[in-house]
């Protein structure tokens, strides 16, 4: 009998539900009413746990530089400021970009698309 494992993940600001498969190494979750299968490596599907914590990541990730902006469906969403920055969005990211030093700020607080 195929057994399956109920799991409510908490993901930041994103809550849903998973079913963990042990026998075959699939998580089965739903993603904006889409069925996802996460497949587990072979050498570890039998023994993979997904209640165990995993310690953090030692290295963190950091933005570098923004390419793109969101011009499509947004107007009038570009401006200078007094400090001679250009302050735009693309997607979650606010970009200030210094156009005598080139170079970028970030503001990264926001958890979805900036629109205006």
């Amino acid at each position: 009998m195929n057994q399956s494992i109920n799991l409510f993940l908490s993901i930041s600001y994103h809550q849903f539900s998973a079913f963990f498969f042990p026998d075959e190494g699939i998580l089965k979750m739903y993603l904006r009413g889409r069925c996802l299968n996460l497949y587990a490596p072979t050498d570890i599907a039998t023994d993979y746990t997904f209640s165990a914590t995993l310690p953090e990541p030692e290295e963190q990730l950091k933005l570098e530089w923004v390419y793109g902006y969101r011009g499509k469906d947004c107007r009038n969403n570009v401006y200078l400021l007094p400090t001679g920055e250009i302050i735009y969005f693309v997607a979650a990211v606010v970009v200030l970009y210094h156009l005598e030093q080139h170079s970028q700020r970030h503001y990264l607080e926001h958890n979805d698309a900036i629109k205006w």
